[in-house]
């Protein structure tokens, strides 16, 4: 049996919802593969911008400079980048690769420092955090919120392992929150510092809880873009948004995969591409959230501006198939696989192991 993918690419891409910002370039870079090196790098993110780069392995953060009891004072900007191999020599794009875990306790990342007075931001790539039963908090907010302050998560896992974030600004791309045991998956506080969420290819599912919380009661100037993204299976309400009680929504969702909304306050845009229908997690016992052959989800997604270049959480490329995927894996199955019998052993022609495959080119090319 012979199996031809025949691949459609949309010939305009849509326009960016928003850019994810680049990390910002920093006074310091750590190779790291201990906790004492770890615990050293963050140190300096008192005095200093500092990027962490840290080799492929598994790292217990009890006692660490990221554990909450004993966490260190940061008021700088502090990047922690996973998948480097030895000596950090070269980075693999694979958000598995490298695996933070703390068995009791939560981890906390702060860049306000021990006076509440820095103006550090935060940027996560290509990590793991895995089974921390108090799960991560990310803070940049002190006595007084900057506007451009932010959290930026590009390729990070939370496995069993709830998010709540304290900042004004929060980027998110590709993304996966599962298998949560909180009152709320992934929890993006506005205690009248949130000023903006930008999320796209992010998938939250399976909670005890809700699954994204945005907001709280005590403001309503925050805004809001979430695309291309997949909430599911949580046993509250997928999606939650709330504002004050004299305030309106202001959240553009589109291409969006969900179950349940709810919103306490009038909505100024309606959702846009809703789907409404199981994605189909391969294999969720084991944390395969890729998608399902028939899901509905995949190909279904928003193109790009970047989607041609993109890598998914695991760095397999973001365009397969006929399109991009919706959540934060891209599935290896195309949509619009033809299948072909072979009903002879000539040479060529119809029928036979050499039929043509016919596979259109991309415009550009």
């Amino acid at each position: 049996m012979q199996v031809c993918s025949s691949l459609r690419l949309r010939h305009v891409a849509t326009v960016l919802a928003f850019l994810l910002p680049a990390m910002k370039a920093h006074a310091e870079v750590h190779c790291v593969d201990t906790i004492a090196e770890l615990n050293v790098a963050v140190e300096r993110a008192d005095e200093v911008n500092v990027e962490i780069r840290l080799v492929q392995g598994n790292y217990d953060l009890t006692n660490s400079c990221l554990d909450e009891d004993t966490r260190c004072s940061t008021d700088d900007d502090l990047v922690i980048k996973g998948g480097y191999t030895a000596n950090c020599a070269s980075q693999v794009l694979d958000a598995r690769l490298t695996v933070l875990t703390l068995p009791a306790g939560a981890v906390y990342i702060e860049t306000a420092g021990n006076a509440f007075e820095g103006n550090g931001e935060i940027g996560l790539q290509n990590l793991t955090f895995r089974d921390i039963p108090g799960g991560v908090y990310l803070s940049t907010v002190g006595n007084f919120a900057l506007p451009d302050q932010s959290v930026t998560l590009s390729r990070v896992w939370f496995d069993a392992t709830h998010l709540t974030l304290f900042t004004s600004e929060f980027f998110a791309t590709h993304v996966l929150v599962s298998d949560t045991s909180s009152a709320c998956a992934m929890r993006i506080r506005d205690d009248e510092e949130l000023d903006y969420v930008a999320l796209s290819q992010v998938t939250i599912a399976n909670g005890a809880g809700d699954g994204l919380c945005v907001g709280d009661t005590l403001a309503d100037d925050w805004r809001m873009v979430m695309q291309n993204s997949i909430a599911w299976g949580n046993q509250g309400t997928d999606i939650v948004l709330n504002v004050s009680a004299s305030g309106s929504i202001d959240a553009t969702l589109t291409h969006n995969t969900f179950a349940s909304l709810t919103n306490n306050g009038p909505m100024l845009v309606s959702p846009v591409a809703t789907l409404n229908s199981d994605p189909q997690f391969v294999n969720p016992a084991i944390g395969d959230y890729e998608l399902g052959g028939s899901s509905s989800s995949i190909n279904s997604a928003l193109l790009l501006a970047y989607s041609w270049s993109d890598k998914d959480l695991k760095g397999d490329a973001r365009l397969f198939g006929a399109g991009v995927d919706r959540g934060a894996l891209e599935s290896p199955i195309g949509s619009t696989a033809a299948t072909l019998t072979v009903t002879n052993s000539n040479n060529s022609g119809a029928g036979s192991l050499r039929q043509p495959c016919w596979m259109p080119m991309h415009p550009a090319i």
